[in-house]
């Protein structure tokens, strides 16, 4: 066993715990909800990560589509963070901010599975490391979306979810 299976395995393991206490508890409506799932989708990825490690069953396309997936329900949980505040600063339409997270999603997952069936004709298009390029932007959708969040929550309020802007920001 590799270290990178021990790894993944801490997280698989601490993230199903942190899931399971979030659902035991049941509190937060439909945010809860959300973050159960995020934590829920992390211990998945985690463990095909580990499994991945250990025995090598998965393909490259499985791994890059567990990648999209997990970070578009965390991003899908940030969307649901953000409201029409007060703040003059905040973002006025979540939902088209949610539209944009499905169809920046849908889009990369369309071309990790397609890029292999067209590749040998428009190698220069679907060449196999443009597919990072998506997971590049779902990173910088994330950190606008915490960015956000932490600018649209009242002052007196953010130290009760610095510590959560800064975990996930990271």
């Amino acid at each position: 066993m590799t270290v990178g299976f021990y790894c993944y395995s801490a997280g698989a393991v601490s993230n199903a715990i942190l899931a399971w206490i979030l659902l035991v508890t049941a509190r937060g409506g439909r945010r809860g909800f959300w973050l159960v799932m995020a934590s829920g989708a992390m211990a998945l990825w985690s463990l095909c990560l580990a499994v991945q490690e250990a025995y090598g069953v998965f393909t490259p396309v499985w791994i890059w589509t567990f990648e999209t997936l997990h970070l578009f329900i965390w991003l899908l949980f940030f969307s649901k963070l953000l409201h029409r505040g007060e703040h003059p600063r905040s973002l006025a339409h979540p939902n088209r901010i949610r539209a944009g997270i499905w169809l920046l999603t849908l889009l990369q997952l369309a071309y990790l599975w397609l890029s292999p069936l067209v590749g040998q004709d428009i190698y220069d298009t679907f060449e196999p490391s443009n597919h990072l390029f998506g997971n590049l932007g779902q990173a910088v959708v994330g950190l606008v979306l915490i960015e956000q969040f932490y600018r649209n929550s009242r002052v007196d309020q953010r130290w009760r979810i610095k510590f959560l802007c800064v975990a996930v920001g990271t």
